[in-house]
C-alpha cells in the first residue's frame, strides 16, 4: 500500500507535491480533485518516476485533494491503490494591486 504524501508545499502559482517512493515501485501517477473524493479524481500527469510533481494548473484560493498510484512500469502494471489523500491551494496574496491614472 502507498504510503500518503510526504508534503504539499502551497506557493502563489502552483503546489509542490512529494511523496515516500514505494519499495519495487519504480512510476507513479498524479490525481486531483476540488473535493476529497478519489473516486472522481483526474490522472493530472503521465506515469512519471520522480516522487514529486508541480501542479501549476490551478485556481488562486481553491483548495485541491491529491491521491498518488504507484506501479512497477510505465505502462501502470501491478497499479496500486490511491494513497491517502492530501491537499493544497494557491497562496492568496495579501499585497494590493497597483493601478496607474494619468
Amino acid at each position: 500500500r502507498l504510503s500518503g504524501h510526504k508534503s504539499c508545499h502551497d506557493k502563489p502559482k502552483y503546489n509542490d507535491h512529494t511523496w515516500n517512493s514505494v519499495d519495487h515501485a519504480g512510476y507513479y501517477l498524479v490525481f486531483r480533485n476540488t473535493q476529497n473524493d478519489s473516486s472522481s479524481a483526474n490522472e493530472i500527469c503521465s506515469w512519471q518516476s520522480d516522487n514529486s510533481y508541480e501542479d501549476t494548473s490551478i485556481s488562486q484560493g481553491q483548495i485541491y485533494y491529491y491521491w498518488v498510484k504507484a506501479s512497477v512500469d510505465n505502462w501502470g502494471e501491478n497499479t496500486s491503490d490511491f494513497s491517502e489523500s492530501d491537499s493544497g491551494s494557491t497562496k492568496i496574496s495579501s499585497e494590493p494591486e497597483l493601478s496607474a491614472s494619468t
